[in-house]
């Protein structure tokens, strides 16, 4: 096995190599399979990115359901957790200090494994505006049905449940 190969997988969080481990009845039976491939995995979970706590912690109890919530009340604290940790799902208020919701979405957009972008905002020119940026809008008020099935929705996506 290529030695670049093993340190390139060993030092990006969440990989490891497999398949030099196979037994020889696994060889036999999938000759075609290469010998190592480099395995990554992002954990599911969902960013929620809204500086009203009140609908920060009704949110984070409604996506909690389908999988494991970080919140972040202002877009720099979100742009760091969105870089050191990709979640599945980023859920971002339109108007937030710092960095706004439309630059996190583009930001999210160049990462390797780009999360499902949900963008919310009171606003419904700049809501429409955003559109291109995210993969679904809620427009304030919302109605946390549909907020769930969104999230469920990148959850699923996320372990390739659909796409």
């Amino acid at each position: 096995m290529n030695k670049d190969f093993k340190t390139q997988a060993a030092t990006r969080p969440g990989c490891w190599v497999s398949g030099s481990e196979r037994t020889p009845s696994q060889r036999r039976r999938a000759p075609n399979i290469r010998a190592a491939s480099r395995v990554c995995l992002r954990v599911v979970s969902v960013l929620i990115v809204e500086p009203n706590e009140d609908l920060r912690e009704l949110m984070a109890l409604a996506a909690a359901r389908e999988c494991p919530v970080r919140v972040a009340s202002s877009g720099s604290e979100a742009l760091r957790t969105l870089l050191d940790e990709p979640p599945s799902v980023l859920i971002a208020e339109l108007d937030l200090p710092g960095v706004s919701g439309e630059q996190l979405a583009v930001r999210a957009r160049t990462l390797p494994d780009p999360p499902l972008v949900v963008l919310i905002g009171a606003d419904h020119e700049r809501l429409s505006r955003a559109a291109g940026y995210a993969d679904h809008t809620l427009r304030k008020p919302f109605e946390i049905v549909r907020f769930s099935a969104i999230v469920a929705e990148g959850c699923q996506r996320s372990v390739g449940l659909s796409r």
